[in-house]
């Protein structure tokens, strides 16, 4: 993977073979990480992975690991307490958070209906730790087109901030969004300017819209 990466900003590019092999070496990464994230959000909630969960925990614990990997490398693993503020926090801010919880709760009722045959229906239904790795294979194959969902829906809301449909929005309405707005913009300028989402003026500065 460094490699095709320093390819690509060495300014070669990538070839199809390259991008292909680029994209089957981050699956198999993502694939491998998925059981470490899911003990780590068992122990985040409290839960031993040889529990049988009800379907209540079972949420708790898949929230939990989508969580964690959305947050990547800046991802608190062990810390219950920090876990525990930031999902109350993501949960009141709204944002991106409802369509989370239904991106996660769609799979485990796919998982459901795969499995009607095979658990009787007038049991309670508990889970195993290999169902819920069976449930975030689901969730990682389906994350990509769930992410894109929440990028169109994150784009309309910078698009209602461009007063004169320029593709643009004016730094200060970038960063000055009301309580109950469905995204809060927190990126930095210098950030924003490192990867070409900041345009600026000697009248003003404006963050671009992507395509």
């Amino acid at each position: 993977v460094e490699s095709l990466l320093e390819a690509q900003r060495s300014d070669r590019g990538l070839s199809l073979t390259e991008t292909i092999a680029m994209v089957a070496t981050l699956e198999r990464l993502i694939v491998d990480e998925a059981p470490v994230l899911l003990q780590a959000a068992y122990t985040l909630n409290s839960l031993r992975p040889e529990e049988q969960l009800t379907e209540k925990n079972l949420h708790e614990v898949l929230t939990s690991y989508l969580v964690l990997f959305e947050m990547g490398g800046r991802a608190e693993l062990d810390n219950r307490e920090i876990h525990r503020v930031l999902k109350t926090k993501a949960a009141l801010a709204g944002g991106n958070w409802p369509l989370l919880v239904e991106f996660e709760q769609d799979a485990v009722h796919n998982f459901g209906f795969a499995q009607r045959h095979v658990r009787n229906p007038f049991q309670t239904v508990f889970y195993s730790f290999q169902d819920a790795q069976m449930i975030i294979e689901d969730l990682t194959r389906g994350y990509g087109k769930w992410q894109n969902t929440e990028c169109q829906q994150m784009k309309r809301e910078l698009m209602d901030l461009d007063p004169v449909g320029m593709g643009r929005v004016p730094l200060g309405k970038f960063y000055s969004q009301p309580e109950n707005a469905e995204y809060h913009f927190t990126e930095t300028q210098d950030y924003l300017r490192q990867v070409g989402a900041l345009e600026e003026t000697k009248e003003a500065a404006y963050v671009r819209i992507a395509n």
